[in-house]
C-alpha cells in the first residue's frame, strides 16, 4: 500500500473545500469561538466575508453584493420578494448589487431581450454592473440563504403596512424595469383599465388548494364573490380586473359576476387546467418560461394600478401592495383576506411529486 505523507495529505484536503472544512471542524471541535463563527457565517447576514472573483480586475473601489437566486420551487413573486429582503439588509452598507437568477423556472435556452440571464429579461441591473463584471471583481460579497430571511417571529405572508412601505423603498431604489418591458406593461394596463374605476382581484389557485404546510389557507371562490359584491356597492366600481393562475376559477368568477359587473382579464395568459402551479408547467409554446414571468409581471402591475385591491395572502398580493406604494396613487380600498397558515405534513417537494405532470 502506498503511503501518503502528512504534507501531501494536508495539500489534498485543502484543495477540496468540503474536506478542508470537515477536517478543520474536527480539529477545532473544542474551540467554541471557532464553531460559533463558522455557524454564524451561514445564519447571520451581517457576518461578511469578502472575496475576489475571476481576474479581480474590476470594481476595485467598490464592494459588489452578488445576489444569486433560483432553484426548482420559487415562483416569480417569491424570488422578487426575497430579493427585496436581501437588498433591505444590505442597503445601509452602500454596496453595489448584482442580481443573478440562476437555474430558475424562468430561464430559457438562448437570449431573450438581448441577454441570457433570466433576471435581465425583465429588469436592468440596479448598479449598472453586469454579471460578467461581478464575476471578475476585486471585492465581492456573495449572498447567503439567511440574506433572504424575514425577521425572527415575523409571518412572511402577513406583513404590516410599515413593512410594506419599507420594502417599497427598496423596490423604488433598486428594481428597474427594462424600458421595453415598462412600455409593454403600460400599453396593456391602459387598454384593460381604460380610465374606469376598477377593483383589482387576485385569486391564487392551483397548489394553494392542497393545504401546504406554512402556506396560507386557501380562500374559496364563493368567499371572493361575496366580498366583491359588497365592495362594488360601497365603492361604485365600474369593472373588476381578475388575475388568477387557475382556469377553473376564472370560469367560475365570470359565471357568477358577469351579470353584476363587467369582468376584464388578460386572455393571452397561460393558466393551469390540472392543479399544477403555472411556474412548474412545461407548455410547448415558444419562450414559455420567459412568458410566464412576463404574464405574472403584467398581472402584478395591472393590479397595482387599479382603484382598489381584493386578494388573498400570497407573494403576488404582497408584490402588488409594494409596487402600488411606489406609484403616484394609492389604493382607495385594500382587502387582504387572511385565514392564517396551514399546519400539515405536506411540503412543496412532496406536493409537486403528487401533482400531474
Amino acid at each position: 500500500m502506498m503511503k501518503v505523507g502528512k504534507q501531501t495529505l494536508i495539500k489534498k484536503l485543502k484543495s477540496n473545500p468540503t474536506l478542508d472544512f470537515i477536517q478543520k471542524s474536527i480539529r477545532f471541535l473544542s474551540d467554541r469561538d471557532y464553531m460559533k463563527n463558522a455557524a454564524d457565517y451561514y445564519r447571520d447576514p451581517y457576518n461578511f466575508f469578502l472575496r475576489s472573483l475571476g481576474n479581480a480586475d474590476r470594481n476595485k473601489d467598490k464592494v459588489v453584493y452578488y445576489i444569486t437566486q433560483g432553484g426548482p420551487y420559487p415562483g416569480f413573486c417569491s424570488m422578487l420578494m426575497y430579493l427585496l429582503l436581501a437588498l433591505e439588509k444590505m442597503d445601509i452598507f452602500h454596496m453595489y448589487p448584482v442580481i443573478l437568477w440562476k437555474d430558475s423556472l424562468y430561464g430559457e435556452i438562448g437570449e431573450i431581450n438581448g441577454t441570457s440571464y433570466a433576471y435581465e429579461y425583465y429588469f436592468n441591473q440596479p448598479a449598472g454592473i453586469s454579471v460578467a463584471e461581478a464575476e471578475n471583481s476585486a471585492n465581492v460579497l456573495l449572498s447567503k440563504p439567511c440574506d433572504f430571511s424575514y425577521r425572527v417571529g415575523l409571518n412572511p405572508y402577513s406583513l404590516k403596512e410599515a413593512e410594506i412601505n419599507q420594502l417599497a423603498i427598496q423596490y423604488k431604489k433598486y428594481i428597474m424595469l427594462k424600458p421595453e418591458i415598462s412600455q409593454y406593461l403600460m400599453n396593456h394596463i391602459n387598454q384593460i383599465i381604460s380610465g374606469k374605476r376598477t377593483l383589482g382581484v387576485h385569486i391564487r389557485g392551483t397548489d394553494f388548494n392542497l393545504g401546504l404546510h406554512n402556506h396560507p389557507v386557501a380562500v374559496s371562490p364563493e368567499e371572493y364573490v361575496q366580498m366583491i359584491e359588497k365592495r362594488i356597492k360601497e365603492y361604485h366600481y365600474e369593472q373588476i380586473f381578475l388575475a388568477t393562475d387557475d382556469e377553473a376559477i376564472l370560469e367560475f368568477m365570470k359565471k357568477k359576476l358577469s351579470h353584476t359587473i363587467k369582468v376584464v382579464y388578460y386572455h393571452d395568459v397561460f393558466r393551469s387546467k390540472d392543479g399544477l402551479p403555472v411556474h412548474k408547467s412545461l407548455d410547448k409554446r415558444e419562450n414559455h418560461k420567459y412568458l410566464l414571468g412576463l404574464e405574472i409581471l403584467r398581472d402584478v402591475y395591472t393590479l397595482a394600478n387599479c382603484t382598489g385591491l381584493l386578494a388573498g395572502v400570497s407573494n403576488v398580493s404582497i408584490c402588488v401592495r409594494v409596487i402600488n406604494q411606489t406609484l403616484g396613487h394609492r389604493f382607495e380600498q385594500t382587502d387582504i383576506i387572511d385565514k392564517g397558515l396551514c399546519k400539515s405534513n405536506l411540503d412543496l417537494q412532496t406536493a409537486f411529486q403528487k401533482l400531474p405532470h
